[in-house]
């Protein structure tokens, strides 16, 4: 088992440290990736956006994140 899901899986975010570090590796990155495509939008033209299938979801997940700015966003 990856050792991050083995976090997950085993009730990390039930600990402190463990928020911390979703914070830190997840919802932080969230915020920046976010205001980077934001920024991209912004300067026009069209681009093809990879990011990983843990920062889409849930109530700090980039989807949400770009909907707040007014963003019509479609997962396929």
């Amino acid at each position: 088992m990856d050792g991050v899901q083995r976090l997950f899986d085993e009730g990390m975010m039930n600990s402190k440290a463990g928020e911390r570090l979703n914070r830190i590796i997840v919802t932080e990155r969230n915020l920046q990736m976010a205001e980077k495509l934001h920024a991209l939008a912004e300067r026009g033209g069209r681009y093809f956006v990879v990011v990983g299938a843990g920062h889409l979801p849930g109530p700090e997940g980039i989807v949400v994140l770009l909907r707040q700015r007014g963003y019509r966003v479609s997962q396929y």
